[in-house]
């Protein structure tokens, strides 16, 4: 779950670096590698991320961007792996949006929508 978890972060941290696309070409050709088929985690990622913002319930007015859509997908994925995680970023980049979205929505039978 660790490596998966760290494996993630870098995955999504390296999207707009210039070294991205070298980790993410090895990453794929790694997992391909494994896999024995052709793997791209980036569609599934997208998939995942997209599916986890819809089943949330969102204030009206909050935006579903790429940065949102990512830390919420991490704090979900550190929580539920029980890893301590540390979300860096500049002002404006829906971190403790990310963490405020998440508590709000796993309050269980207390929660808006089922999480």
């Amino acid at each position: 779950a660790i490596q998966i978890s760290i494996s993630l972060v870098y995955f999504l941290r390296f999207s707009g670096e210039s070294g991205a696309v070298n980790f993410r070409d090895r990453f794929n050709y790694k997992l391909q590698s494994k896999c024995g088929s052709y793997a791209n985690l980036e569609v599934p990622l997208n998939e995942t991320m997209d599916r986890l913002l819809d089943e949330t319930f969102l204030e009206k007015g909050i935006a579903k961007t790429r940065g949102l859509k990512e830390n919420v997908l991490m704090v979900v994925v550190c929580l539920l792996a029980k890893i301590k995680m540390m979300i860096i970023g500049p002002p404006g980049s829906s971190k403790t949006l990310a963490v405020t979205v998440v508590e709000e929505n796993a309050r269980g039978e207390f929660s808006k929508m089922p999480f």
